[in-house]
C-alpha cells in the first residue's frame, strides 16, 4: 500500500460462499486538497486550476467560511461528505462573503466486493 498499490485479498480469503467482484463506483471530487476543509487555518489548497471549481472563482489561498451551508471547523475527513454533482463553498473576499457554486468532478475508481454465492451443499 505504501508503494500505491491496491492490496486485494484472494478470491477464496473470504471462504466458498463468498465470490470476489471488481467494480467502479463513481467518485465525485471536489478539485482542491481535501485539507483545505478539514486543518485549519481553512483555506483553499491544491486547487485544480482547469477544474470546474477553478472555473467558478476559487481562488488558491481562498479562506473558507462555509461549505455545503455549514461552517466546516467539524471535519475530519472530505471522504465523510455525499457530494452532491453541485455544490457551495462560502469564501472570504473583498466586501463580505462570497458563495461559489460549482460542479463537482466525477470520475470512476476500481473497488472489489465480496458478494454472496449459491454454494451447492449435499
Amino acid at each position: 500500500m505504501l508503494a500505491g498499490d491496491v492490496i486485494v485479498p484472494p478470491d477464496a480469503a473470504f471462504g466458498a460462499d463468498l465470490a470476489r467482484v471488481r467494480r467502479r463506483t463513481e467518485v465525485r471530487r471536489l478539485g482542491f486538497t481535501d485539507r483545505s476543509l478539514t486543518n485549519p487555518p481553512l483555506v483553499i489548497a491544491g486547487l485544480d486550476p482547469a477544474g470546474p471549481a477553478a472555473a467558478a472563482g476559487l481562488r488558491e489561498g481562498d479562506a473558507v467560511i462555509a461549505f455545503h451551508g455549514a461552517e466546516p471547523s467539524v471535519l475530519h475527513s472530505t471522504e465523510a461528505l455525499v457530494l452532491e454533482p453541485e455544490v457551495t463553498i462560502v469564501v472570504a473576499r473583498e466586501g463580505g462573503p462570497r458563495p461559489i457554486t460549482f460542479a463537482t468532478g466525477a470520475g470512476g475508481v476500481p473497488e472489489h466486493v465480496w458478494e454472496r454465492r449459491e454454494v451447492v451443499r449435499r
